[in-house]
């Protein structure tokens, strides 16, 4: 692996004759980055890259093709695994998070690391946030069992205003905000309080944390 400074603050990764890098290297094979070179940020490690020969390389070229995943040019590819890398320090609101879900890190590719409150991760297709800070592990899955740990970043949450013209449909482990509404089975619910954690119950089930509203209200 050969390391160049390139000058404006960047620097080039190439991997040896033959030889090619792949980037998100913990990551499933479809979206792994890989690519003979790589233009990224001085501060970015050589460490975040790996060279692999050709027969791994076309392996890896054929599980993203299966998907569909499309290759991108090599300056495109550094900036996308510098996003991956970044993706939790941008402060995006759920929304947005939402909207580039595949830029975070999957759970599995976690363990063993110490995970800040307000980390953001993916697992089982889901967004998930960090509630409080502990060192991920293999027994402590995103889910029920882990309300504590973890609360789904609901998509009905991040587009719906919680209002009771536009409430949110609810989902368990979602988080319930007081003041906001919710919907749950074609009944309209408020919240009372902003709950500690998600919880795998229905609405109907957490009454200190939502209450039904009347139509008279």
């Amino acid at each position: 692996m050969e390391i160049r400074n390139e000058g404006n603050g960047r620097k080039r990764i190439t991997a040896a004759y033959k030889q090619y890098l792949v980037g998100n290297a913990q990551g499933e094979d479809k979206d792994k980055i890989i690519a003979h070179s790589v233009l990224v940020p001085e501060w970015v490690s050589a460490d975040e890259w790996k060279e692999v020969g050709e027969e791994e390389a076309q392996r890896i070229k054929a599980a993203k093709a299966q998907t569909g995943t499309i290759e991108y040019p090599e300056e495109i590819t550094a900036t996308m695994s510098l996003m991956r890398m970044k993706v939790n320090d941008m402060g995006l609101t759920d929304a947005e998070a939402l909207a580039v879900q595949t830029l975070y890190p999957e759970w599995e590719t976690l363990w063993g690391r110490n995970l800040p409150e307000g980390f953001r991760l993916q697992h089982g297709g889901k967004l998930y946030n960090v509630l409080q800070a502990h060192t991920a592990q293999q027994n402590w899955e995103p889910g029920t069992d882990t309300a504590s740990l973890y609360a789904l970043t609901g998509e009905a949450g991040a587009e719906h205003a919680g209002t009771q013209d536009d409430p949110i449909p609810y989902e368990q482990m979602m988080l319930i905000e007081e003041g906001k509404y919710y919907t749950e089975d074609g009944v309209l619910y408020r919240g009372l309080m902003d709950a500690p954690n998600g919880y795998p119950n229905d609405l109907k089930d957490l009454p200190t944390l939502a209450e039904p509203v009347s139509d008279e209200e």
